[in-house]
C-alpha cells in the first residue's frame, strides 16, 4: 500500500484575502517537519505573541483565529496533515 502525506493551509485575513495551499511528502516525517516549520512561520506572520488568538492544537492539526483579537478581527489560519493513499485499486 503507497501513502503520501498531504499538509493542507488554508489562511483568510479580515480584508477578505485568502488562499489554500497543499503540499505532498512521502513520509509522514517530511510531512512533520514542514508543519513544524510552517506553524512558526504563521505564527511570525500572524504576530500571535502579541495578539490574542484562539489556538486549537492536535498533533497534526492547528487552527488559530483571532476573532477575540481587540481589533475585532477575521483573521486565522489552518494547517493540517492528512494520509492519503495512492494507486489503490478495490
Amino acid at each position: 500500500m503507497n501513502k503520501v502525506y498531504i499538509i493542507v493551509e488554508s489562511w483568510k485575513l479580515d480584508s477578505g484575502e485568502r488562499d489554500i495551499f497543499t503540499s505532498a511528502f512521502s513520509t509522514i516525517e517530511k510531512a512533520e517537519e514542514y508543519f513544524e516549520k510552517l506553524k512558526k512561520r504563521y505564527a511570525e506572520d500572524y504576530n500571535t505573541d502579541n495578539r490574542k488568538a484562539t489556538i486549537y492544537e492536535n498533533g497534526g492539526e492547528i487552527e488559530v483565529s483571532f476573532y477575540e483579537d481587540d481589533n475585532d478581527t477575521n483573521d486565522y489560519y489552518y494547517i493540517f496533515i492528512d494520509e492519503k493513499e495512492i494507486d489503490f485499486v478495490e
